[in-house]
C-alpha cells in the first residue's frame, strides 16, 4: 500500500521549529511542553545570544521571544534577526507591565504582546491561533 513515495518525501523535508527564547527556565519548559502537545517541534533558548548563535536558526519558523531579558532584550534579538535578513514571525511575551516596551514592540511589527501571566485565557491563545498561524504562514 505504501510505496514510500509521499512518506519518504515528507521525511526529507526539514522540520519546522518554534523557538522559545526566555530567561525564565520554568516558563520555557512549560511553554515547550504545551506546544509539543499541539504537535509542534520546539527548541528552547535561555538568551538572545543563545538563539542567535544556534545552528538551528535556519529551521525556525516562529519565535516566542521575551521582551525583557538581561544582556539582550527581545527587541534587540528581533533587530539582529532582521539585520541577517531573517523574516521570522515573532510573538513577544513579557511578565513586565512596561507600556513603552510594548509600544516599541508594536512599532517593529508586533501584532500583539500577550502576557506570560495575569490574564486568564490570553496566554493559551498562543497555541492554536497565534503560533499555529505564524508557523503555517511560512
Amino acid at each position: 500500500m505504501c510505496d514510500g513515495g509521499l512518506i519518504s518525501e515528507v521525511g526529507k523535508r526539514e522540520a519546522r521549529v518554534i523557538a522559545v527564547v526566555d530567561d525564565d527556565e520554568s516558563f520555557r519548559d512549560a511553554l515547550q511542553r504545551f506546544l509539543r502537545t499541539l504537535g509542534f517541534q520546539v527548541e528552547t533558548f535561555a538568551s538572545g545570544r543563545e538563539i542567535l548563535g544556534s545552528n538551528q536558526l535556519g529551521l525556525v519558523t516562529c519565535v516566542i521571544l521575551d521582551l525583557a531579558m538581561p544582556e539582550m532584550g527581545g527587541l534587540e534579538v528581533q533587530q539582529q534577526l532582521a539585520a541577517r535578513g531573517l523574516r521570522i514571525p515573532i510573538v513577544f511575551v513579557t511578565a513586565h507591565r512596561d507600556n513603552q516596551l510594548g509600544q516599541r514592540a508594536v512599532a517593529v511589527g508586533a501584532a500583539c504582546r500577550p502576557p506570560k501571566t495575569g490574564e486568564p485565557g490570553r496566554a493559551s491563545s498562543l497555541g492554536a491561533g497565534g503560533v499555529g498561524g505564524a508557523v503555517s504562514a511560512r
